[in-house]
């Protein structure tokens, strides 16, 4: 099976295949990563790496965000493959995503250190609440969707705590500070997560039907 090294870039995580390096063959430069433009700053990561996905194998995505965790209207999409990213920007270049027209091209800083800032959700109107834990989060980490918008953090901790001890907890908001009806839970160890989904997957939270799965793009 394949080994992986995650690299943590404030509290994303970008993934490498063991011992892969760029290395110069003269054949092509042509990076797998995108960068991305006149995102709409209510564009959420999530929402970035599903309307790359429809073309190609999206590995990473992020928004870029400045300190205060809003939006900068730009971001990356890293790709399995460089003939995928070739891919996705001959197909996604000028299309619309959030009501807006994105530019898509080749991301030209590979090589240079990306200025990641805290994901969508930890700014201003969204509240978190972590445990301090550094541990690889694969099975540990739960998307939530389909919530009602008046659902806080505090109250997605309520409910899944009786599961196991949650670490982080979060509802991702728009740049007013609004719910867009979705966030994240990560528990200690991957079996509490897994309660957590036979438990709250599809049942009524206040009133909603929920989604409750592993957040594999974390």
């Amino acid at each position: 099976s394949d080994v992986y090294k995650r690299q943590e870039y404030g509290e994303r995580r970008v993934v490498f295949e063991d011992g892969d390096t760029e290395q110069s063959t003269g054949v092509s430069m042509m990076s797998n990563r995108v960068y991305v433009g006149n995102l709409s700053y209510d564009t959420h990561w999530t929402e970035l790496k599903d309307h790359f996905r429809a073309v190609a194998n999206v590995v990473f995505a992020e928004v870029f965000r400045t300190p205060d965790g809003y939006s900068k209207g730009c971001g990356i999409v890293e790709f399995a493959t460089k003939e995928d990213a070739a891919l996705a920007i001959s197909k996604l270049n000028d299309s619309e995503l959030d009501g807006r027209l994105i530019f898509v091209r080749e991301d030209r800083e590979v090589d240079k250190p990306r200025d990641f800032r805290r994901p969508e959700g930890f700014g201003r109107g969204a509240p978190r609440f972590r445990g301090g834990s550094n541990k690889q989060s694969k099975g540990r980490k739960l998307f939530i969707g389909n919530l009602p918008f008046s659902t806080t953090s505090q109250d997605l901790k309520d409910a899944f705590s009786q599961c196991g001890n949650i670490v982080d907890v979060y509802v991702t908001t728009d740049r007013s500070g609004r719910s867009k009806g979705h966030g994240c839970i990560e528990f200690e160890n991957a079996s509490d997560a897994q309660d957590a989904i036979d438990q709250f997957n599809n049942t009524k939270f206040q009133g909603r039907p929920i989604i409750v799965k592993e957040d594999k793009f974390e």
